[in-house]
């Protein structure tokens, strides 16, 4: 027996008020919703790592005699657009300077494995975020004008 399912935003009492929030939609919209998630969520990583960057290479910035790595840093920070591309430029930066600069390795290296991390926690936060729809749920409501016997 096929019965009509309600779509549209109605509360799940059993979980209260706030977790019991939901929204029922259609395959295709359920779809597209989904969709439109992963790429809201790359976005806002794109974005905040542009925001990152301006802020610590604002931070980082003094007056004063410094190294060619110190400013080759900066010029990564203030340019790259992305995580794994300033990841990159760290590992090559920390490559060409290991016997030319002081401790150029120790500080390189972590600024590489926070741009890794950053890139690995929103690549994470993309895939995980199909589960906010939660399809194998123990309810669902019927059209009330609907009644079928």
């Amino acid at each position: 027996m096929a019965f009509e399912i309600y779509t549209g935003s109605w509360t799940d009492w059993s979980r209260g008020s706030v977790l019991g929030a939901t929204i029922t939609l259609s395959s295709r919209d359920a779809s597209l919703l989904l969709a439109f998630i992963a790429a809201f969520v790359t976005v806002i990583a794109v974005r905040l790592w542009i925001i990152i960057c301006f802020t610590v290479h604002q931070i980082l910035s003094t007056n004063g005699k410094h190294d060619g790595l110190y400013y080759q840093r900066q010029v990564i920070l203030r340019n790259t657009k992305s995580a794994p591309a300033a990841a990159w430029l760290f590992l090559q930066q920390a490559w060409y300077w290991r016997g030319i600069a002081i401790s150029a390795v120790a500080r390189t290296i972590p600024w590489a494995l926070f741009c890794v991390c950053y890139f690995l926690g929103f690549a994470v936060l993309a895939v995980f975020s199909s589960q906010i729809s939660d399809s194998a749920s123990e309810f669902r409501l019927r059209e009330p004008w609907k009644t079928h016997f």
